[in-house]
């Protein structure tokens, strides 16, 4: 979603669920200029594209979240475009990375902290 979307969402949410304050509790999102989230604490994070984008340049299989859902894909803006694409290899990326760690424990080898990581529910 857009700026003003994201940012107005995540205060919905944050009010149905009885949050109050966005970024306090399991609520949070992050905008251009503007990161109302915790890195532990917020379970559900709203943002728009462009900053999701800029998260996977960082880290291309998306470790920080279970499930990513991209909303107002029939507006088909570049960066929506761009971060189907993104989203599919971080989950390609992290079903080997899932299937290498599972190959370790069968042959009872020692796990490298950098295969540990959660199956990505794409919605």
């Amino acid at each position: 979603p857009r700026r003003v979307a994201a940012i107005s969402v995540a205060e919905r949410v944050a009010y149905e669920v009885g949050q109050g304050d966005v970024g306090v509790g399991p609520v949070g999102y992050c905008v251009r200029f503007e990161d109302v989230s915790h890195p532990t604490i917020t379970k559900l994070r709203y943002m728009t594209d462009g900053m999701l984008l800029r998260e996977a340049s960082l880290d291309p299989a998306l470790s920080r979240y279970s499930v990513i859902v991209l909303d107002e894909a029939h507006e088909r803006a570049l960066f929506t475009d761009v971060l189907f694409g993104v989203v599919l290899l971080a989950y390609r990326q992290r079903a080997q990375l899932l299937a290498e760690w599972r190959r370790r424990i069968q042959l009872k080898l020692p796990l490298d902290g950098a295969l540990r990581t959660t199956p990505l529910k794409v919605v």
